[in-house]
């Protein structure tokens, strides 16, 4: 499964239907020939990285991480995306990659979390939650 952070808030464009251009018409006939698409960075996340990327912020969630994080508490989550970059603890939450058996002896592949997908992957929350803070937009992720 995977999670995506996206502000489904903010300002929209029109960019034309990439299937219509490479047809040279109307790809079917419920095309507008145009899609729109949000002004606004998405992050998408495998729910494990989601779920370990909201614990390194400091947001609670159970289970699937699903929620909305308010615009007003956004500087504050940029602040704590600075001090988990700066106080290393991206390394610590790191993990490497594992072979293991299954109790009917299936192989289980765990790729691990590097810590530099830790950190690309912070540096774009950063940026998405930046330019909803700067706009006054809610941040919602599922």
């Amino acid at each position: 499964m995977s999670t995506t952070f996206w502000c489904p808030d903010a300002p929209r464009t029109q960019v034309p239907c990439r299937y219509c251009e490479a047809e040279g018409k109307r790809c079917d006939s419920y095309c507008r020939g145009y899609d729109e698409v949000s002004l606004a960075p998405e992050v998408n996340l495998s729910s494990g990285h989601a779920a370990l990327q909201l614990s390194l912020l400091g947001l609670e969630h159970d289970g699937e991480p699903c929620g909305r994080i308010l615009a007003g508490a956004l500087p504050g989550l940029i602040q704590s995306a600075m001090r988990a970059l700066a106080t290393e603890q991206t390394a610590a939450a790191a993990t490497s990659g594992r072979l293991d058996r299954g109790p009917c002896g299936a192989t289980i592949v765990d790729l691990g979390m590097s810590e530099e997908r830790l950190v690309g992957a912070q540096r774009r929350l950063m940026q998405l939650f930046a330019f909803a803070a700067e706009r006054g937009l809610d941040v919602h992720y599922g």
